[in-house]
């Protein structure tokens, strides 16, 4: 899987140039972490498909980074060398701690889908999604929203400056064919206005 997402990422970097910046999501698993030489494979693939690095986010659960954490900080600061970026996905529904955040070379905080979805009940997560994008924001870290599905959930988050959001709000699932369809007749939504 690793190894088709890289792929399909170098080909829409060729087909889509304007989109320079464009980089690639994927989820990694402890298994698929704690074998002996991923990020040997990952340096390969990256080299062979000529993808920089840093085009690649590999999103980790926090129940990852507590399993071994001297070998975990080895690892992610292997990975961190290599040039890839790092994402806690789901953040603040796990074994959330901030010591893991300040200690591990994270970059993005993935704002769990259950607070983003919280935001068009009420008011009441509002504060703690805030702090959330304020503890980001004071660590240097980009913080992504999950499941942005309302108008009404998109205006919180641009107020509690959110820079970057992901949901059906933007688009559903689609195949690789769908996006580069859409991706030649307009340009990817962000949060920022």
């Amino acid at each position: 899987m690793l190894e088709q997402s890289i792929a399909q990422l170098a080909r829409w970097r060729q087909d889509f140039p304007e989109h320079d910046r464009f980089s690639m999501s994927v989820n990694v698993s402890a298994r698929q972490l704690g074998h002996p030489h991923f990020v040997d494979q990952l340096r390969f693939l990256l080299a062979e498909y000529d993808v920089p690095a840093a085009r690649m986010v590999l999103e980790l659960t926090e129940s990852v980074l507590i399993e071994d954490s001297v070998t975990t900080l080895s690892l992610l600061a292997d990975l961190k060398a290599l040039g890839v970026r790092l994402a806690i996905d789901d953040f603040g529904t796990g074994y959330s701690s901030l010591n893991y955040v300040h200690r591990f070379p994270i970059d993005l905080l993935k704002i769990d889908r259950s607070f983003v979805g919280a935001l068009d009940e009420s008011s009441a997560d509002s504060p703690l999604v805030g702090a959330i994008i304020q503890l980001s924001d004071s660590l240097g870290l980009g913080a992504v929203a999950e499941g942005i599905e309302t108008r009404a959930q998109l205006a919180e988050l641009r107020r509690l400056g959110c820079q970057y959001g992901q949901g059906f709000l933007f688009g559903g699932p689609m195949t690789s064919f769908e996006l580069a369809r859409r991706l030649g007749r307009e340009v990817l939504i962000g949060l920022r206005r």
